[in-house]
């Protein structure tokens, strides 16, 4: 069961206009953790990298998070 949700946006920007999408995005209760004392924020172990599509294509992108306890 989902037990917390929060919005996830995208800009796509170029030379002729903006066009914008937002969706949910969902975390398993069983993903939270307790913060304990000496912990550090996540952090982008592999940012976004460009992209670049034609109009009416799937354009899927990737990034890896991590954190230390």
């Amino acid at each position: 069961m989902l037990s917390r949700t929060g919005p996830f946006s995208y800009k796509a920007v170029n030379k002729t206009g903006t066009a914008e999408t937002t969706a949910p995005l969902n975390f398993p209760k069983s993903g939270f953790e307790r913060v304990e004392e000496g912990a550090v924020e996540p952090f982008f172990v592999e940012p976004l990298k460009p992209a670049q599509v034609t109009e009416g294509d799937t354009v899927i992108l990737k990034c890896r998070v991590n954190k230390e306890p």
